[in-house]
């Protein structure tokens, strides 16, 4: 032994002794590492899914037969929140789409469950849309629909039916209603999906050959201003103005034959007036003249009441209407109750086809007054019955 070495152990390179092992170096390894990260993002995820998990559940109800009826997730507040979906009691898919804090929105899709595969309709629900289409599965009333589309099932073929899209402008529904070949039927404005109720706003009617049938304009859900029909070539055969949903003042199209009328609102009188190739008849108001018999030409330039009428307070008060020789046609009167007070009955087995009927005001039939000839008659109800059981009364 050396003097300069110790018992038990040797000098090697690098000062190591006898007694340690010969053992590499340790470094660390990358691919452990990168190993380590992975596993302790997986820890992490899984956690949060776990902790999302039980903040974000699925509750599904069934119908007294197993089968599903609602399957919605809910958030921690039991808030619909996410997707849902609804069945008939047969199994059908009914309804699919999403919820967001407890109301429908986006895209939701209903179902055909008989006659037709496929989609019923399709709507469109968002924070700046209007009324709701009448409430949800869950009774939510906040909703606002943007958009909405409905079809038809047609002898199993599905056509289309109404678009309506909303406008924050107008605050109405643009409206339009489809024939079964797709080509629009009506377009309107409507203030709600469920009821459709028009709102102010043009209106236009087509034919199935896509020409226009009639326009027009609505305020306030009433007639306002011109109203146009036109038929199925496109030519003008009527046109009434309206004030406030009452028309004033019409022009008819037919047969070459042009009818124009006013009407009177004060008073409810018509007057009408016809011109075709023979020239210009008038039943406007009196002189009552009766036209001479016989050739036609005669009845032109008579002047006649057509209807007449009287309403107190928004309630008709009375109302006629006059044959063209003069005669009255027909009329009611009533009481301010709305009860009837008179009517005009035209029957065959009265002495001239026409009686005036006055009834009480709780509806009985008080007194007949009946044309014979060129005067009138008064019966007492029993009587007039007795004489004439089998001219109407109502």
């Amino acid at each position: 032994m050396k003097p300069s070495e110790s018992p038990g152990a040797s000098s090697l390179g690098g000062g190591r002794t006898r007694s340690q092992k010969n053992v590499a170096p340790t470094f660390v390894n990358m691919d452990q590492r990168a190993t380590t990260n992975h596993l302790w993002l997986t820890s992490l995820c899984l956690l949060l899914l776990t902790v999302t998990a039980s903040a974000q559940q699925t509750k599904t109800k069934y119908f007294y037969n197993g089968k599903k009826n609602l399957e919605y997730q809910v958030n921690a507040q039991g808030v619909p929140n996410g997707p849902g979906k609804e069945w008939d009691i047969d199994g059908r898919l009914v309804e699919t789409g999403t919820y967001k804090n407890g109301d429908k929105d986006g895209v939701w899709t209903a179902y055909f469950r008989s006659g037709c595969s496929g989609v019923q309709s399709v709507t469109t629900y968002g924070a700046n849309g209007g009324p709701s289409l009448g409430g949800t599965i869950l009774g939510s009333t906040s909703e606002k629909v943007l958009s909405y589309k409905s079809y038809d099932c047609d002898g199993g073929k599905i056509v289309p039916v109404t678009t309506a899209t909303w406008s924050s402008t107008t605050k109405a529904f643009a409206v339009i209603k489809y024939y079964p070949s797709g080509t629009p039927k009506e377009k309107f404005q409507a203030k709600d999906m469920f009821g459709m109720t028009v709102a102010s706003g043009k209106y236009e009617l087509y034919w199935p050959n896509a020409k226009v049938g009639c326009t027009g304009v609505f305020s306030g859900v009433k007639e306002e201003g011109m109203w146009k029909w036109f038929d199925e070539h496109g030519i003008l055969s009527n046109q009434v103005t309206y004030a406030t949903g009452f028309p004033v003042d019409s022009m008819a199209v037919h047969d070459g034959m042009t009818i124009q009328t006013h009407i009177d609102t004060a008073t409810w009188v018509f007057h009408s007036c016809r011109t075709d190739t023979a020239g210009t008849y008038c039943i406007d108001e009196v002189p009552r003249v009766a036209p001479a018999k016989g050739t036609r030409p005669s009845l032109y330039n008579v002047r006649m009441i057509r209807e007449e009428g009287k309403s107190v307070e928004g309630k008709l008060n009375w109302w006629k209407e006059y044959a063209e020789d003069g005669k009255l046609k027909a009329g009611e009167a009533y009481y301010p109750s709305g009860a009837r007070m008179w009517k005009v009955v035209l029957h065959a087995s009265l002495p001239s086809e026409v009686a005036f009927l006055n009834f009480n005001e709780d509806g009985t039939l008080a007194t007949c007054n009946v044309l014979m000839g060129n005067a009138s008659q008064d019966f007492p109800a029993t009587e007039y019955q007795a004489k004439w059981p089998n001219a109407p009364v109502n």
